[in-house]
């Protein structure tokens, strides 16, 4: 039944290629492909998503709501009071995020490295499937996710120093929240990407943040600005094989969070 139902998404794979794709070169896609999902691909284990902390749609709403309260609530207790200063706490949660990013990094280069070496290049691109292990790519993505609520204490920490958070910064938070649980719900593949190169910026960021709390200069710091910008540009670059990719019947993933 199992080689049936291979042979049928296979044969929906040939088809569509050919119908909307027939004059590009397609084959290690497709041979990738069927060496990953055919009857004698390796074993299958899913990740049970919805069962995990965090999972519910109310969990990303409520924490924009929480945090939105957070900030005004802060604000208002602040505004007759000296700036509190939080030199040694900063320096841990810095420290704390750089070494969380570090490993984020190190776990998804590994993961995604993994499963291209054993299961083809297709693997990391397009997928029919959320059949990866705990330990693999899906874990990453949801540390990832999770780590996207403990960073909302950054705005609490500039509050508590009486220095104004930018508009962007408390947009981005909210957002984020929203965007990469839906990106988890939807079991879009390819969005271990953002969380790879998200984690590899946030380890200079976070890294630079730690090191001036003890007044230290590090040699990283100019650079800082175009690895963001260097991040968005590539995020973005990333996202556009999305709909060329996204093959009825082999591909994963919903197209609301592509576009959200």
């Amino acid at each position: 039944r199992a080689a049936a139902a291979h042979g049928d998404v296979s044969a929906a794979v040939d088809d569509w290629l050919g119908r909307n794709y027939a004059g590009m070169d397609w084959k290690l896609f497709a041979d990738d492909w069927r060496r990953m999902h055919g009857p004698n691909g390796p074993p299958v284990e899913t990740m049970d998503w919805r069962s995990l902390p965090l999972s519910h749609p109310m969990a990303p709403l409520t924490g924009v709501v929480l945090y939105a309260l957070s900030v005004i609530l802060l604000k208002r207790f602040m505004r007759n009071r000296e700036a509190i200063h939080l030199r040694k706490t900063m320096f841990v949660h810095n420290t704390l995020l750089c070494v969380i990013s570090l490993a984020m990094f190190v776990g998804v280069t590994w993961e995604a490295g993994r499963l291209w070496y054993e299961r083809g290049f297709a693997t990391i691109w397009i997928d029919h499937d959320w059949y990866m292990p705990r330990s693999g790519l899906p874990f990453w993505c949801y540390v990832f996710y999770l780590s996207k609520y403990y960073e909302l204490l950054d705005t609490g920490f500039l509050l508590l120093k009486k220095r104004e958070p930018e508009f962007v910064q408390l947009w981005h938070h909210a957002v984020v929240l929203v965007l990469f649980w839906s990106y988890m719900e939807a079991r879009m593949m390819n969005h271990w990407w953002l969380v790879w190169a998200n984690s590899f910026v946030h380890i200079f960021v976070y890294g630079y943040f730690a090191a001036a709390t003890l007044h230290i200069e590090v040699w990283f710091k100019p650079y800082i600005t175009i690895l963001q910008i260097s991040q968005f540009v590539f995020d973005m670059a990333y996202s556009l094989p999305f709909p060329l990719l996204r093959i009825p019947g082999a591909t994963r993933g919903d197209w609301e969070p592509w576009w959200f």
